[in-house]
């Protein structure tokens, strides 16, 4: 009843009701979340030696959390401003850090900490079609106090098994760090005067579609056991989330899958989720470069075997994404040559059994990558953008 369809077939914003407004944009948010599905047995042998069983917090660590809190973050479902938890700190700190221990002994998360306000945010396009709309989600802010206190016991224990290939939600790295890498090598094949191949692959709604059995048996690949695993559990099982519209309010839906938006861990988990796809390239002709879900595959290509090579890699890549139940977004997934010659070698990428898109230029973390390596058409769009701003 909620939706009218468009050309093209998508969820329109038809009624001036808010409040139907309001449960069409949780239908639609929601429609991209998936059932768990089959069982699948993988090892669950830690990587490492060191594990992790249980997390007791210190009054201190939850005070530091509750102290660098900021008041100008708007409050989630428990309505209660970060102001009063952050002025009221030194009061509140032994009551918060009892209950949290509560929670990480009894591996328990209180149902109402797993409920999630949805903003919707308006991305671009046509206003009357809600798939132009991005969630904002906002949590339970004493829970997100928490979820900071067990992601500062954790980063320690899991930041040293990341991929080096990854660049996201990282201490000490960035999307500019993983630019400047990737720009350097494509450079130097450049004054070689060879064509690199990049292979762009989008992952539709990566961070919706986390599989949470898969995800759980991943954390115990990084040594998480027992309580605090039992604690990942409750954590990732029984959320809910409900949209706000103009002061209207949707029916609550149910959250199958995906790691929470807005919250301290969901990139963390995301990371270990994600963290064996470049084991998946099996030729050292292929670097594979990540930031979060971003995924670059990026060879030199001087002969069709070179690009076969790629092409091979590409299919892994694929299967990987295929077996932990992520599916890349063909339609968006591109492929960029850099080279000056005059007749660049042009190959046929398949992904999803749809050819990829040859491009001549690439939006990349926020920069864009033209086919020759010149920066024209960079500058000339944030020329563009900064005139409009003034």
């Amino acid at each position: 009843a909620y939706f009218a369809t468009g050309n093209e077939d998508s969820p329109r914003l038809d009624s001036t009701s808010q409040k139907q407004a309001a449960e069409m944009f949780n239908d639609y948010f929601h429609s991209v979340f998936l059932t768990e599905g089959d069982d699948i047995s993988i090892p669950t042998t830690p990587v490492c030696e060191e594990t992790i069983s249980d997390i007791i917090l210190d009054p201190s660590e939850v005070y530091d959390v509750l102290h660098c809190l900021d008041p100008s973050k708007a409050s989630g479902p428990d309505n209660i401003p970060i102001r009063l938890l952050k002025e009221c700190a030194h009061s509140i700190t032994p009551s918060l850090t009892c209950l949290f221990n509560k929670s990480l002994k009894h591996a328990s998360l209180p149902s109402e900490w797993k409920l999630s306000n949805i903003i919707p945010l308006h991305k671009k396009g046509i206003k009357s079609f809600v798939e132009n709309y991005r969630p904002i989600s906002l949590m339970c802010v004493v829970a997100k106090v928490l979820e900071r206190c067990v992601y500062n016991r954790l980063i320690g224990h899991i930041e040293n098994m990341i991929s080096v290939a990854q660049h996201g939600f990282l201490r000490g790295k960035s999307c500019t760090g993983q630019l400047i890498s990737v720009l350097h090598r494509i450079s130097q094949n450049l004054d070689s005067g060879k064509q690199t191949d990049i292979l762009y692959f989008d992952v539709a709604k990566a961070f919706d579609t986390v599989n949470h059995s898969l995800l759980l048996k991943k954390l115990q690949r990084f040594g998480l056991r027992d309580n605090i695993l039992t604690w990942f559990k409750s954590y990732l099982s029984g959320r809910q989330q409900r949209v706000l519209v103009n002061g209207e309010i949707s029916e609550t839906r149910p959250v199958s899958s995906g790691v929470p938006q807005g919250s301290i861990l969901g990139p963390l988990l995301f990371l270990i989720y994600i963290n064996d796809l470049p084991e998946s390239i099996t030729s050292s002709a292929v670097d594979v470069s990540l930031f979060a879900d971003d995924t670059k595959c990026i060879s030199v290509i001087e002969s069709p075997v070179d690009a076969c090579v790629l092409q091979a890699e590409a299919r892994n890549v694929e299967k990987w994404a295929e077996f932990w139940r992520l599916k890349f977004n063909a339609e968006k997934c591109k492929v960029l040559s850099v080279t000056r010659k005059r007749h660049p070698l042009v190959a046929e990428y398949i992904v999803n059994g749809k050819t990829l898109q040859h491009v001549f230029s690439q939006k990349d973390l926020g920069v864009t990558v033209c086919s020759d390596l010149r920066w024209n058409t960079h500058i000339y769009e944030q020329v563009t953008k900064a005139n409009r701003l003034l």
